[in-house]
C-alpha cells in the first residue's frame, strides 16, 4: 500500500471542533448574510468554522464557495477574512490531491498575511504549504516551511498549532528513517490531543501516524492496535477522509498479518467510503486490497477486474505507487492463470516503474546528506561562536574583577542609604497599617447600616401584606423575632471579644470584618426569598386551591427551620444543604404549575455528611435556571437536572437547565426586587473562601449551552473539599 497515502498529514485549522461536519444549509446561510452586507461584520469566527469543517465533506464544493467569499471580502476591504479564506482555499486544494495549485495559492495567502499584519494565520498558512511540498517530494523545503511555521507558532504560543505541525513534520522523520524522532513527536501529540476532547478527529490522526512507524518497524499487531484506537475517538465517523484512510491502513495491517476475512471487511468499509466522497487515489489503495483478498479466495475475475481499474486510476493520477502495486498484482493474477504475455507486459510496466521509484529513492537519500550537511555546518558555526563569547566572557570577568575595589566602596554607600531607607519603610509600614485599620472599621459600620436596612423593609412588607397571610404571620414575626435576637446576640458577642482581645491585630480584623461581609450576604438573600415563596402561597390562597396553599405552607415551614439552623454557622454540612434546596426546588415547581421537571443526581461514591460547604450558595443558581431560564419555556420537556462530584480538590455543583439559556434570557424583575444578590454574592463568598483557603481555589462560572448546540446553560460551582470534624 502507498506509503504517502497511508500517513495523514494535518491542514491547521483554526477552530479546535472538528469533529462534526458543518450542516450545508447553516453554511448558505452564514455565506449569503456575509455577501449581502455592506461592510465587515466584527467577528466572521461562525464562517471561517463552517467553511473548515465543509472542505473534510465537500473539498471540490468548499473551493467554489470560498472563491465567492473572496471576492466580496476583497470588496469590503476585510483583509483579516481575506488571509483566512485564502488559507483555506489551499487546504481545499489539497484535499482533492491538487498539491501543486495548493502550494501557489498558500504561498499568495503567506504574502498577504505578511502584507496585512495578520501573524495568528501565518503557522497555519506555512504547514499547508509544507504539506503540499511534501505530497511533491520536496522534502528540503518542506522542512524549511514546516520549520518556520513551527518558530512563529512557539512565539505565538499556540499550542494546537504547534501540535499539529509536528505532526507533520513526521512525514519527512520516516523519510530519513529517523523512527526515534518521529515516534517522540507522535507520542508527545498523543499526550497533549488526550487532554482536549474537542481535538479527536487530531488524536485519531496521531495514532494512525504512530501506528505507520510501527508498521515500518514491521510490528503489525502494535500497529494495528493504534488504528483501533485512532477509530475509537468521537467524532471519527464524520471525517469521512480520515476514517476511509483509517480502514485502508488496518487493511493493510490485517493482510500483512494473513487475517484474509479482517483485511476484506476494513478493505470494503474503505472503498464504500471512496466511492461516496470520490477519492479515486484511496479508492484505488482500496481496490489492491479487495483483489488482493479475491486472489487469495480464488475469484481471479473480480481480483482481476480491480487490479485492472486501479492500474488506470494510478496513471490518471500520476500515481507512480499505485501504478506498481496495481501493476505487481496483475502479474500475479496473470502469471496463476497461465497467460505470459499479459503476465510478460505487467512485468515490464513494474520494472519500469520500480526504477522509477528508485531514483525518488535516490533523490530522497540525497536530500537527506543535504539536510544532514546543512545540520553539520549549522553546528561547526554554533561551536565557533560559543569560543568567541567564552572569550569575551574572560574579558569580562578581568574587567569585573578591576572594578571589584571601586564597587566594594559603593556598596559601602548603599548600605548606609538603604539602612535610611528601611528605617522610612518601617514608618511608613506603620501609617499604613494604622489605615487600613481605619478603613476596616468604616467598612464594619457601612456593613450594619446595610443589615439595619434590610431588616427595616422586611418589616414593611410584612406590615403590608399582614392581612394576607393571617396564621402564617406568626411564623413570619417568630423568624424575625430570631433573627433579631440572633444578630443582637452576634453584636454582644463581638463587642466582648473587642473587650478582652484589643492586642489582636491585623488577622482579627480581618476575620472580624469578613464574618461581617458574610452574615450581611445572608441577611440580604433570607429576605428575598422569603418573599417569593410567600407570593407563592399567596397565589394559591387566591386562586381558592386551600389543600396546595397548605402543602406549600408545610414544606415552607420544614424549609425555614432548616434555613434558621444553617444561619448560625459560618459553614453547613453538604447533606444539610442538599436537602434545603431539594425543598426549595419542590415549592418552586409546585408553585410554576409543574412546568418543568427536575432531578438531583449525586456521585455514588461522595457522601454527603462528610463535607461541609457555606449556606445558601446553590439556592441562587436554582432560583436563576428557574426563574430566568424554565419559567418563559413554552415547549414541552422543560427540565433542571442538580449534580453534586467530588474531585481531587474540589466538591463541583452543576446546576444545568435547557430553559431560554444566557442570550434569550428573561430580563423582567419583580418590582419589589430592586437589587439581585444572587450571582453578586455567590462571588463575594467565594472570595472570603478563596482568602480563607488559598490552597484550594473555588472558583464559579456559567456556561451558555447554545456554544455547544444546545439549549439553556450549566452554572459550574467548585468549593474547596472542608470535612467535617468528628
Amino acid at each position: 500500500m502507498p506509503f504517502f497515502y497511508k500517513l495523514i498529514l494535518i491542514i491547521a485549522f483554526s477552530s479546535l471542533s472538528l469533529c462534526a461536519l458543518a450542516q450545508e444549509n447553516n453554511l448558505d446561510a452564514l455565506i449569503n448574510n456575509y455577501t449581502s452586507q455592506k461592510t465587515s461584520s466584527t467577528s466572521n469566527s461562525e464562517l471561517i468554522s463552517a467553511l473548515e469543517k465543509n472542505i473534510l465533506a465537500d473539498p471540490a464544493g468548499a473551493t467554489s464557495k470560498i472563491d465567492r467569499l473572496i471576492l466580496a471580502a476583497q470588496r469590503k476591504n476585510d483583509n483579516s477574512t481575506t488571509v483566512s479564506l485564502s488559507r483555506l482555499k489551499g487546504a481545499s486544494l489539497f484535499y482533492q490531491g491538487k498539491f501543486v495549485e495548493a502550494e501557489k495559492v498558500t504561498q499568495k495567502a503567506y504574502e498577504l498575511a505578511k502584507k496585512y499584519n495578520v501573524q495568528s494565520q501565518m503557522p497555519r498558512i506555512l504547514a499547508t504549504k509544507g504539506n503540499a511540498q511534501i505530497m511533491q517530494s520536496k522534502l528540503p523545503e518542506a522542512l524549511e516551511t514546516q520549520n518556520q511555521g513551527l518558530k512563529i507558532a512557539e512565539s505565538l504560543k499556540d499550542e494546537p498549532t504547534i501540535h499539529l505541525i509536528k505532526n507533520n513534520l513526521v512525514a519527512i522523520y520516516l523519510q530519513m528513517n529517523d523512527f526515534d524522532l518521529a515516534k517522540h513527536h507522535l507520542e508527545d501529540n498523543i499526550r497533549f490531543y488526550s487532554k482536549i476532547p474537542a481535538m479527536a478527529n487530531v488524536l485519531a490522526t496521531n495514532y494512525n501516524n504512530l501506528a505507520l512507524v510501527y508498521e515500518k518497524q514491521k510490528d503489525y499487531k502494535k500497529s494495528n492496535e493504534l488504528l483501533h484506537k485512532a477509530l475509537a475517538q468521537n467524532g471519527v465517523e464524520a471525517n469521512k477522509t480520515l476514517l476511509s484512510q483509517i480502514y485502508n491502513n488496518l487493511g493493510s495491517g490485517y493482510n500483512n498479518l494473513n487475517e484474509n476475512d479482517s483485511a476484506f471487511y476494513y478493505f470494503s468499509k474503505a472503498y464504500e467510503i471512496t466511492t461516496e466522497t470520490k477519492n479515486t487515489k484511496s479508492q484505488a489503495v482500496s481496490k489492491i486490497g479487495l483483489s488482493d483478498y479475491y486472489f487469495k479466495t480464488k475469484n481471479y475475475s473480480e481480483a482481476e477486474k480491480l487490479a485492472s481499474e486501479a492500474y488506470a486510476t494510478g496513471k490518471e493520477v500520476k500515481s507512480i505507487d499505485v501504478q506498481k502495486e496495481s501493476a505487481d498484482q496483475l502479474m500475479k493474477i496473470y502469471n496463476y492463470l497461465y497467460q505470459p504475455d499479459a503476465a510478460q507486459k505487467y512485468y515490464q510496466i513494474s520494472n519500469l516503474l520500480t526504477d522509477s521509484i528508485s531514483n525518488q529513492d535516490n533523490t530522497r537519500k540525497l536530500t537527506r546528506l543535504q539536510m544532514q550537511y546543512d545540520f553539520d555546518k549549522k553546528e561547526e558555526q554554533y561551536k565557533h561562536q560559543q569560543i568567541v563569547h567564552n572569550l569575551n566572557l574572560q574579558q569580562q570577568i578581568l574587567l569585573n574583577e578591576l572594578n571589584q575595589n571601586e564597587l566594594a566602596k559603593t556598596q559601602q554607600e548603599q548600605k548606609l542609604q538603604s539602612a535610611e531607607l528601611e528605617n522610612q519603610k518601617l514608618q511608613n509600614a506603620e501609617n499604613t497599617q494604622k489605615l487600613k485599620i481605619t478603613t476596616q472599621e468604616k467598612a464594619l459600620a457601612e456593613n450594619r447600616n446595610k443589615s439595619l436596612q434590610q431588616e427595616n423593609e422586611l418589616a414593611k412588607l410584612m406590615l403590608r401584606q399582614f392581612w394576607l397571610y393571617g396564621f402564617i404571620g406568626i411564623l413570619i414575626v417568630g423568624l424575625l423575632f430570631f433573627l433579631l435576637w440572633n444578630k443582637n446576640r452576634l453584636k454582644q458577642l463581638k463587642t466582648e471579644n473587642k473587650l478582652k482581645e484589643k492586642e489582636a491585630e491585623e488577622l482579627l480584623q480581618k476575620n472580624k470584618v469578613t464574618e461581617s461581609e458574610l452574615k450581611a450576604i445572608r441577611s440580604q438573600m433570607n429576605p428575598h426569598f422569603i418573599f417569593n415563596v410567600l407570593n407563592s402561597i399567596e397565589a394559591y390562597i387566591v386562586e381558592s386551591e386551600p389543600e396546595m396553599a397548605r402543602s406549600l405552607v408545610q414544606k415552607f415551614a420544614k424549609l425555614s427551620r432548616m434555613i434558621l439552623e444553617n444561619s448560625t454557622q459560618a459553614l453547613s454540612t453538604l447533606d444539610s444543604e442538599w436537602k434545603v434546596n431539594k425543598i426549595y426546588t419542590d415549592i418552586e415547581h409546585i408553585r410554576f404549575g409543574k412546568h418543568f421537571d427536575y432531578r438531583f443526581e449525586v456521585e455514588k461514591r461522595l457522601d454527603l455528611r462528610q463535607y461541609l460547604i457555606p449556606p445558601m450558595m446553590l439556592q441562587p443558581l436554582i432560583e436563576n435556571a428557574i426563574l430566568h431560564g424554565l419559567r418563559y419555556e413554552r415547549e414541552s420537556g422543560a427540565s433542571l437536572l442538580v449534580t453534586v462530584a467530588e474531585t481531587d480538590k474540589h466538591i463541583e455543583i452543576k446546576v444545568i437547565d435547557n430553559g431560554s439559556g444566557l442570550s434569550n434570557a428573561k430580563a423582567e424583575t419583580p418590582g419589589y426586587k430592586k437589587k439581585s444578590f444572587g450571582v453578586s454574592s455567590i462571588k463575594d463568598r467565594i472570595e472570603i473562601l478563596n482568602s480563607d483557603y488559598p490552597d484550594t481555589q473555588a472558583s464559579f462560572e456559567i456556561i451558555d449551552r447554545a456554544t455547544l448546540g444546545e439549549k439553556g446553560c450549566i452554572s459550574l460551582l467548585r468549593l474547596p473539599k472542608i470535612e467535617e470534624r468528628k
